[in-house]
């Protein structure tokens, strides 16, 4: 076939796809929209995959190469999991969860860091919620395929994530070094909710080390209240939040922030740690009951 009609084939059939299909599309700085099958990714290109007519009439599949360098976007649903994940991750299903992001995010992953991509996010949650379920280096390791990102947005949320895993181990040096920039960031533009949930969790860890329980408990609680949709981080945070009242012997609200935690996300590490402080936390409020009668 001449190579010439092929390519204007391949041409006819991504607009024709475009127009028809309930589809990912990519937009090219040329303002061509181009709709494929399947996609995939080979170096700097994403290879899509088309259905277009073969030299009998009948259809064929061509796939056809783009380099990322003359994308503009993708044009992409966001997965249902993203939205479902929340509630699902309160109820305690981690695990379902985990397998619906693998699944979503296979599906897109072609399309990496482009405008439009909602790999980065499905990546960045799988990374949180690996961390909830004490399992740093599987977060660490998916967190390294999109930390080379040019999208500022994404690489704020691959900073904060590896903020949280430095402060968990108690380096709080390494943290701080990475989410002071993304807590002096007064507008937010470039910061994602779940980079801001990150950086609350690991923030509060280094302020519970220097006894600062009243600005922990701020950084634990502002979870809930400014990105109630991060819950993946939720249980980090409610446990924070049990050992600052702890702390300052606001014993009602520890206990009733531990039992949340059994209750709610009885798979997370930190409902394993919950259940044997209720028991210490109750016995402290009584003997400092005792002391004040």
């Amino acid at each position: 076939m001449n190579r010439a009609f092929f390519n204007l084939i391949l041409s006819t059939a991504a607009l024709v796809l475009a127009s028809t299909a309930l589809a990912d599309s990519l937009i090219t700085k040329d303002g061509q929209t181009v709709t494929g099958k399947s996609y995939r990714r080979k170096d700097d290109m994403i290879m899509v995959t088309m259905e277009i007519p073969g030299p009998d009439g009948k259809p064929m599949n061509a796939e056809k190469g783009i380099s990322q360098a003359d994308l503009v976007k993708v044009e992409c649903p966001v997965p249902a999991i993203l939205k479902e994940a929340p509630p699902l991750l309160v109820q305690g299903q981690a695990s379902a969860v985990l397998t619906r992001l693998k699944e979503a995010a296979a599906n897109v992953e072609a399309f990496g860091d482009l405008p439009g991509s909602p790999w980065p996010d499905l990546v960045i949650l799988q990374a949180h919620i690996f961390i909830s379920l004490g399992k740093d280096a599987e977060a660490a390791a998916l967190v390294a395929s999109i930390e080379r990102s040019s999208d500022k947005s994404v690489k704020s949320a691959v900073d904060a994530t590896r903020a949280l895993i430095f402060a968990e181990k108690g380096d709080h040096e390494k943290a701080a070094l990475l989410i002071n920039p993304l807590l002096a960031d007064e507008d937010g533009k470039d910061v994602k909710a779940s980079a801001l949930a990150a950086a609350s969790v690991a923030h509060g860890l280094a302020l519970m080390e220097k006894k600062e329980w009243v600005a922990a408990l701020k950084c634990f609680i502002s979870l809930p209240v400014f990105q109630p949709d991060e819950t993946a981080l939720s249980a980090m945070a409610l446990l924070g939040s049990a050992k600052a009242y702890y702390a300052m012997e606001d014993f009602d609200h520890a206990i009733a922030a531990l039992q949340e935690i059994i209750k709610l996300q009885p798979s997370s590490a930190e409902a394993k740690l919950a259940a044997p402080l209720v028991v210490e936390f109750q016995r402290r409020q009584r003997v400092v009951k005792e002391s004040k009668d």
